[in-house]
């Protein structure tokens, strides 16, 4: 079999095991056809993300760097690689990556976003503020970017201005599903599919321990709006 057929084996298998979420044996075979093309951009970058599935994120940080060094202007990268640099906690290295990103794309929502919930995780609320209203400019659907610039408001102690973004989805679909991995928060008059708040833990995780302190606050004040948001959205 030639060189070329191995190495085409080796990254199919690899790509296989990464399905199966075998990570470990996926990193096996990435590492063996690097041995061979060790700038093969493609393997380098599912080396990088079996790394940062396996945990081991500052490897995976390090193989990212290596990939940047081949091609600085791989946005997916340097996006997992802000995304990892989260993970440790280095939110000010993390925010380089997306602003590395928005010089090369202003208009980048997905950057403006996970930039916003790494400022936010330096309670830099402001800025943060300032990048949901940047995707919200661009995609004013966007329910993430509002409930996380209420989140942001509520921090500030704005909680009026933090209503209306958590008010605003429901004008047109009062009844939405959360289908995050956060937390969903209920208003105790609400059934069960209509969901007021959620917050997700994956950027915030310094706050799952004073969740319900968290939360507490914005429940009741959920709980005295509610007749008026059932009237203003006609709810039965």
């Amino acid at each position: 079999m030639s060189v070329e057929n191995k190495l085409k084996n080796l990254y199919n298998a690899g790509s296989e095991f990464t399905k199966n979420k075998q990570f470990q044996k996926a990193l096996d075979c990435y590492n063996k056809i690097l041995k061979t093309t060790p700038n093969d951009v493609k393997t380098l970058y599912k080396k990088c993300i079996a790394l940062e599935n396996l945990c081991k994120y500052d490897k995976a940080v390090q193989c990212y760097d290596v990939l940047l060094k081949i091609k600085p202007d791989y946005t997916d990268v340097l996006h997992s690689k802000g995304q990892v640099l989260a993970k440790l906690s280095q939110y000010d290295k993390a925010v380089e990556c997306y602003d590395t990103i928005l010089k090369i794309n202003p208009e980048d929502t997905n950057a403006l976003y996970t930039k916003g919930n790494a400022l936010f995780e330096q309670s830099q609320y402001e800025k943060a503020i300032e990048c949901y209203n940047k995707v919200l400019k661009i995609k004013p659907e966007d329910i993430n970017a509002l409930f996380n610039k209420g989140n942001a408001l509520f921090e500030l102690g704005q909680s009026d201005k933090a209503l209306k973004c958590f008010d605003k989805p429901f004008k047109k679909n009062p009844p939405i599903c959360s289908i995050s991995p956060g937390y969903p928060v209920y208003c105790l008059k609400c059934n069960s599919t209509r969901v007021l708040i959620f917050y997700d833990p994956r950027f915030t995780p310094r706050l799952q321990n004073k969740w319900d302190e968290l939360i507490y606050g914005k429940k009741i004040l959920l709980e005295n709006r509610w007749e008026k948001i059932k009237d203003e959205n006609q709810w039965g």
